[in-house]
């Protein structure tokens, strides 16, 4: 891709993007997003065939990274899990704002769902060897709780800036995670 044209496809993603913080995606139009870029409709239109093909753009440009990432890996302890959690956060935090938007409610998209989706190919089999007299259901439920307590918790990482360390980030979320799977696993019997 020349130049030039990257450059064009880039500040329509940022002002998308920008638009997309305050406004819902069913209210921006091709024109606001023109104004903004200081382009034109049919320039607009050379790359992107509506709003919905922009945002999906974006967001498969994300989730394909994501793949690439966790394919082009194998993890199996927790000195290798905290390796790729750390990589894992430095490349959600590259996204930054771009992947928190994209996940809000104003985009009214399932990027967090297909991204956790993604992450369960990894996360899942590590939970069923840690936990493998647990019924699969449960097994299943564990890791939807402890997968939406960290997403919520990298929510509020993306927003606030990503003002703490990836390392240090990455540490809290394997302790509290390792803490809860222990808890559940050191019981031998579920809660009463």
């Amino acid at each position: 891709m020349d130049v030039r044209r990257k450059k064009t496809k880039e500040t329509i993603a940022k002002c998308f993007l920008e638009l997309l913080r305050k406004t819902p995606v069913s209210k921006i139009t091709v024109t606001e997003i023109c104004a903004m870029a200081n382009i034109n409709r049919a320039t607009f239109y050379k790359h992107y065939l509506d709003i919905p093909d922009l945002q999906e753009t974006l967001e498969n440009e994300i989730l394909r990274q994501f793949r690439d990432f966790l394919q082009s890996r194998a993890f199996s302890d927790n000195g290798t899990y905290r390796a790729m959690l750390i990589e894992l956060l430095t490349l959600t935090r590259q996204f930054g704002g771009s992947f928190y938007t994209l996940c809000s409610q104003n985009a009214a998209s399932d990027l967090a769902a297909k991204t956790f989706q993604l992450l369960n190919t990894m996360a899942f089999p590590i939970l069923r060897q840690k936990l493998p007299a647990m019924e699969e259901e449960k097994t299943i439920m564990l890791y939807r709780y402890i997968s939406h307590g960290c997403g919520s918790v990298l929510s509020g990482w993306l927003s606030s800036g990503s003002e703490m360390g990836v390392e240090e980030l990455a540490d809290f979320i394997m302790l509290s995670s390792s803490a809860l799977v222990e808890a559940v696993a050191g019981t031998g019997k579920e809660p009463e």
